[in-house]
C-alpha cells in the first residue's frame, strides 16, 4: 500500500487524488476513540452518504433533547430513558 500527500496538503492513502483532508480507499481500523474536533458540530455521513450498517454494543443517543439507551436481544427490544428509567418495551412480534 502507499500513500500521497498533494499540494494542498490532503492525505491520500490507496488513492492519488484525494478529494478530502484525509481520503483512504479501503478498509481502516482504530484503537482508540474517534472525536470530533468540536463538540455538536460534525456529522456522521450525510443525507447522500449513508452509512448501510452500523455494528454497536447496546446504542446509546443523547442530545439536548434526551437520553436513551436500545437494547436488544433475539426477541427483546427496549428503549430506555437513561433521565428517567422508564422503559419503552416492544409489544409484538411480527
Amino acid at each position: 500500500d502507499w500513500f500521497l500527500i498533494d499540494q494542498s496538503g490532503s492525505v491520500g492513502i490507496g488513492t492519488t487524488s484525494p478529494l478530502h483532508k484525509l481520503d483512504v480507499n479501503g478498509g481502516a481500523a482504530f484503537t482508540g476513540s474517534i472525536l470530533p474536533g468540536a463538540d455538536n458540530t460534525y456529522d456522521l455521513g450525510a443525507a447522500d452518504r449513508r452509512f448501510a450498517n452500523v455494528y454497536t454494543g447496546d446504542l446509546h443517543l443523547r442530545n439536548d433533547r434526551g437520553n436513551w439507551t436500545i437494547l436488544e436481544e433475539p426477541d427483546y427490544l427496549c428503549v430506555v430513558n437513561n433521565m428517567t428509567g422508564k422503559r419503552l418495551l416492544s409489544a409484538a412480534v411480527i
